[in-house]
């Protein structure tokens, strides 16, 4: 069993492998700080080399491009067959749900993308050394009669099936949890989404060249209701206080009535050119353009209380999580979150990599109560075909950044 430092952590054997030097020792820092034995491997052949001679309790490899894939791949496969129950961990370059799904279904421990929080590190490394999993390394009887010598290869037998049951197990779990917290992305059947909000089990999205909003329900997201708004151009919607606020390129902000036909019930126009999110904290209205982010409150007017200059490149969408406000940033392809007490600033900033290529733009964000969506509407041509707009469900933002 591994002894304990000070800080409450196994001191265990780790070999840090592949990478380069300065992130190796980035890791090896983190690592030494926690009171565990490093091993540095530069390439593959180096790490196989170190493996044959000795046991280390866990395995991480370090990718420096994020191009590394087939190198990923190809040392994962050799250290997995080298030492089936040693825990790999793979810190590639770049975040991407679907790699890490398929890395870990060639057998990685779990999946670390660099750079990654110190908590998130420290907990993964902790988990593996708990398993256990090296090698078994059986030491061989002393001579006596045959009988006990087979009795001790059963034994050993069998704590070789149990051990890699347990590790099925696990890997099937951490399969189903990559999953879980995967993206995910469906087309729509309309071409210009303007805005997204969440309300009644589905995703209301606003399109303003057809003048309607489009009801998609969960979990299928089939397009269950069409209505009309002919009076308006939405561009910003947003439930709250018992209405829907739609924002119109006229420069106004519209209360509807939730009712069959969104009833509208009145017309401000005070600060309201531009605005394209809108949402509801529970006591006030947020509205934000594409450069100036608004607090308003439920009168007549829907006064606004103050304002702040944005905090990102270009707003897009606002949404409301139950804590903080976020709002989607479609100059950076980002979430960024504020703070209700220091909304002019950002708290955290979060990238959506589905907005990395460029191909769609976002245009609307929404909260469901356990994760976020965005809608966007595709920039490039793509060819024949090609979906021109999609409702995008993000990967699932560990401890949601509180």
């Amino acid at each position: 069993m591994a002894a304990s430092n000070a800080a409450g952590v196994s001191s265990a054997g780790v070999l840090l492998a592949g990478g380069g030097a300065e992130q190796r020792r980035e890791w090896a820092l983190l690592l030494g700080e926690w009171g565990h034995g490093v091993r540095q491997a530069s390439d593959l052949k180096s790490a196989l080399e170190m493996l044959a001679q000795e046991r280390p309790k866990v395995l991480v490899w370090v990718s420096e491009e994020p191009e590394d894939d087939q190198k990923e791949s190809a040392a994962l496969r050799e250290i997995v067959a080298s030492c089936p129950l040693l825990p790999v961990i793979m810190a590639p370059a770049r975040r991407d749900a679907s790699r890490a799904l398929e890395l870990l279904r060639m057998g990685a421990w779990e999946v670390l993308p660099w750079p990654q929080s110190q908590t998130a590190i420290k907990a993964a490394v902790s988990r593996a050394i708990r398993f256990e999993g090296t090698s078994l390394s059986i030491a061989p009887p002393p001579h006596e009669p045959s009988n006990r010598a087979v009795l001790w290869g059963l034994a050993a037998v069998a704590l070789a099936g149990l051990l890699l049951g347990a590790l099925s197990v696990r890997r099937a779990q951490l399969r189903r949890e990559a999953i879980r917290r995967a993206g995910a992305h469906w087309d729509i059947p309309y071409s210009h989404p303007s805005s997204l909000a969440f309300d009644d089990g589905g995703f209301w999205v606003s399109d303003w060249y057809t003048r309607t909003l489009n009801f998609q329900r969960k979990p299928e997201l089939s397009l269950a209701r069409v209505v009309p708004l002919p009076r308006e151009t939405p561009i910003g919607i947003g439930f709250g206080g018992g209405f829907l606020f739609t924002s119109d390129t006229r420069g106004r902000i519209v209360r509807h009535m939730k009712d069959a036909g969104f009833t509208p019930l009145g017309v401000y126009r005070q600060e309201a050119y531009g605005t394209v999110g809108i949402a509801y904290d529970g006591l006030f209205l947020w509205t934000v353009t594409k450069h100036t982010l608004y607090k308003r409150i439920l009168d007549a007017d829907l006064s606004v209380v103050e304002s702040w200059p944005y905090s990102g490149q270009k707003a897009a969408s606002l949404t409301f999580d139950g804590e903080s406000l976020w709002s989607l940033d479609a100059g950076a392809g980002e979430l960024i979150r504020h703070r209700l007490d220091r909304p002019g600033e950002a708290a955290a900033r979060i990238a959506l990599p589905e907005y990395k290529a460029g191909d769609y733009e976002p245009v609307g964000l929404a909260w469901d109560g356990s994760r976020f969506w965005t809608v966007a509407a595709r920039k490039t041509d793509g060819g024949a075909g090609a979906p021109r707009a999609r409702i995008f469900r993000h990967a699932v933002i560990e401890g949601q950044v509180r």
